[in-house]
């Protein structure tokens, strides 16, 4: 019987990830997330991307995920501890001669605005998780590495979102504060609209390089169904950008427990479809249940937020990008099944590519020409000369 020594890394994983975490929400205290997003959110990223690609062509060790891990964790927790002890060193204390305001706000009443949360937090990682333990259950270990090296691809998809609604955060509740609600309504729609634009390409490009992309983590052929499989997993994350700014805005504007009964419907469910769908199906019934879950977190979410604000994160220059996005890639995935993975790869690649420019020629409004104007010149330049050829045109005047 072999046995099984374990990693001191699994040991040393914890704490450093703790305390990045810790340092994190200290930097977000001094009332900028910039530092946060750039270390946490991007640099973390790419430091285990960094490291982990080598061993798709190199022989590494087995554990070298948990060592990406294990390094992004120290070097993002020990820089952000430098950028921490810097904050503090140029933060400068109120005087002693301004009274300290007494809160208006009685520790009963936070711990009542706190306590739907905490069930939330929870439900939301068994809802990300709960289809990986119902494969387990009903069809077996072989199942179960095949959908986790699909949802590999979904959760960089994911990471691209995560420092939006980290800028986002401290704007919708500024907004909420002073009760702009103009302001709100804009902040909503953008984070949705530049959430589903910086996803949109990258759901397009491996939903034709498909069959590349879950090879890439597969070490042995994939089974059949193995493309389809990550299809629809992507397919489940597009309702993802409309719903989450939609959360936030239920969690810091009084609606905690509307989240909360969003959360919990859309678990519910995946359940219950899990449970019908994967001794039939398998992964592919497991992906369509959890997609399906998404959609009605996200719709239930729109509802509480509409019913309170009459207000949607839906806008109208989302029409046409995702219009060119689901024609492209259906008829290139359908026209491009039986080519090499190379060839897949520069299809998906070049419809991409053509998704973006549907972006910057019809989906921007006057707020993002706003931001495009201060993009870096050659961006600027490119994003212009894009859009005079539409109709859509932008004119100031």
């Amino acid at each position: 019987m072999k046995t099984i020594v374990p990693r001191p890394c699994y040991a040393l994983v914890l704490p450093w990830f703790a305390l990045l975490r810790l340092l994190a929400e200290l930097s977000r205290t001094f009332g900028t997330v910039r530092f946060t997003v750039l270390v946490e959110d991007i640099l973390f990223f790419l430091v285990q991307l960094a490291i982990v690609l080598p061993a798709c062509f190199w022989p590494l060790d087995q554990m070298v995920s948990t060592q990406a891990f294990l390094v992004a964790s120290v070097v993002c927790a020990l820089l952000l501890a430098g950028i921490v002890f810097r904050q503090i060193d140029r933060h400068e204390p109120a005087g002693a001669e301004q009274p300290v305001p007494e809160s208006a706000v009685s520790l009963r009443e936070m711990l009542a605005y706190s306590l739907p949360l905490m069930p939330t937090g929870v439900i939301f990682m068994l809802s990300n998780n709960i289809d990986m333990l119902m494969l387990n259950i009903l069809s077996g270990g072989e199942a179960v590495g095949l959908y986790a090296a699909a949802t590999r691809w979904t959760l960089l998809v994911d990471s691209m979102g995560a420092p939006l609604m980290a800028l986002y955060r401290p704007l919708i509740a500024g907004a909420l504060r002073v009760g702009e609600y103009q302001m709100l309504r804009s902040l909503l729609r953008a984070s949705a609209r530049w959430s589903l634009y910086l996803i949109l390409p990258s759901v397009a490009f491996l939903a034709i390089a498909a069959q590349p992309a879950i090879d890439f983590f597969s070490p042995t052929e994939a089974a059949p169904g193995a493309s389809l499989l990550l299809c629809i997993l992507l397919l489940g994350k597009l309702s993802n950008p409309l719903g989450n700014g939609a959360g936030l805005l239920l969690s810091m504007g009084g609606g905690q427990y509307r989240e909360l009964l969003s959360l919990a419907s859309g678990a519910l469910l995946n359940v219950l479809l899990n449970s019908l769908l994967i001794p039939h199906y398998g992964v592919l019934g497991a992906a369509a249940a959890t997609g399906m879950g998404y959609y009605l977190t996200t719709a239930l979410r729109m509802a509480s937020v509409w019913r309170t604000w009459h207000m949607t994160p839906w806008s109208a220059t989302l029409l046409v990008p995702l219009a060119v996005s689901a024609s492209l890639s259906l008829v290139t995935r359908l026209g491009s099944a039986e080519l090499s993975h190379v060839w897949q790869f520069v299809c998906g690649l070049g419809v991409a590519a053509v998704i973006g420019a549907s972006i910057c020629s019809f989906g921007l409004d006057h707020d993002d020409w706003y931001v495009v104007r201060r993009l870096p010149r050659p961006f600027g330049i490119l994003v212009g000369t894009l859009n005079r050829f539409t109709w859509l045109r932008t004119r100031e005047k």
